[in-house]
């Protein structure tokens, strides 16, 4: 393993084969962040600026750190940082609206409308179908992106092609190579609290069509009846129906919205495990089996940290909010 220091052109100023310890923590659409601990000793380091990248060739997801700070104690030195995502776009501003619903295009489209950074542009689109229909603020570009990433939950980083840096968002699917569960030995640290307060399964989406005319579908556990149905009513008609838009695509866009709005009304508050796997990769949904309520859960590898010490490597993963998906969205 390696941890390789380039310049802000890109340009290779050194590289670390051993250090005391590491710690990488890669996230999914958070900000991220490094420490290594190096000897003087053993180790050159004189050329490690501020403001200098970092790639570390045990991570799996290429992210790209900065270098935020450097502390010298003795023989010891310190380096530590952020991602460089979050290094270069709370460094920028974003103001004006966008004009598309599509939470892909509308991140790519406040990365390109910000000041120009060095070696740094948009890598290739990820193709992702979800939308966005909150409103843009103006501020900082890592904030306002950041924000639709988290409510379309979306995964975005920079990775190091050649002498340029590439913005990319990404969002996998579920992996079928891994399952969790304590009779497969790979969870642990299972808390669970349970609430029906505000649960709803089933959402009635109203929107308006280009006569003025009320449209509404429904989405979510629809084929469910009687005390297993609980409703809850979304007022979409801000998204009106454009003209070039056929009702069939608008009910589209209706259930997506109401998609994205019934999942903040999940019957299950707070769910929190610990797993451990080899086989997974930053952004995976994975499928968590609870045995205290027989119940399946997915969630998404938003973090994995890595610990090196001592020539061992360990690596903890960190995961989002499981959502159920046994039947009824129960």
């Amino acid at each position: 393993m390696k941890i390789d220091i380039f310049a802000p052109s890109l340009d290779k100023k050194t590289i670390f084969f051993s250090w005391v310890s590491l710690l990488w923590q890669p996230r999914y659409n958070d900000e991220g962040s490094f420490s290594v601990e190096l000897r003087r000793t053993n180790e050159t380091f004189d050329d490690v600026e501020l403001g200098d990248y970092v790639t570390y060739s045990g991570d799996d997801s290429n992210t790209v750190m900065a270098v935020t700070g450097i502390q010298i104690n003795g023989d010891t030195v310190i380096i530590t940082g952020c991602s460089a995502a979050y290094y270069i776009l709370s460094r920028r501003v974003h103001l004006g609206a966008i004009s598309t619903n599509s939470a892909e295009d509308i991140i790519r489209n406040i990365i390109a409308r910000m000041a120009v950074w060095d070696n740094f542009q948009l890598g290739k689109r990820g193709n992702i179908p979800d939308y966005y229909f909150q409103g843009i603020t103006d501020g900082l570009v890592w904030k306002v992106a950041g924000a639709v990433a988290k409510i379309t939950d979306i995964g975005f980083k920079v990775t190091k092609s050649g002498a340029m840096l590439l913005f990319e968002c990404y969002k996998p699917g579920l992996t079928t190579t891994v399952r969790f569960s304590r009779d497969l030995g790979n969870i642990t640290n299972e808390a669970i609290v349970e609430s029906d307060v505000n649960y709803a399964n089933v959402a009635v989406v109203a929107g308006v069509d280009t006569d003025g005319a009320t449209v509404t579908v429904n989405v979510g556990a629809t084929d469910q009846y009687g005390s297993l149905r609980r409703e809850i009513y979304f007022d979409a008609r801000s998204e009106t129906m454009t003209d070039d838009e056929t009702l069939e695509d608008y009910m589209a866009r209706l259930r997506d919205f109401g998609e994205t709005k019934l999942a903040a009304y999940a019957l299950v508050s707070s769910v929190q495990f610990g797993v451990t796997s080899e086989s997974v990769s930053l952004g995976d949904v994975v499928r968590i089996r609870s045995s205290y309520l027989g119940k399946m859960y997915e969630a998404r590898i938003t973090g994995i940290d890595i610990q090196s010490q001592k020539n061992m490597t360990t690596k903890t993963i960190r995961i989002g909010t499981p959502v159920p998906i046994s039947k009824g969205g129960r």
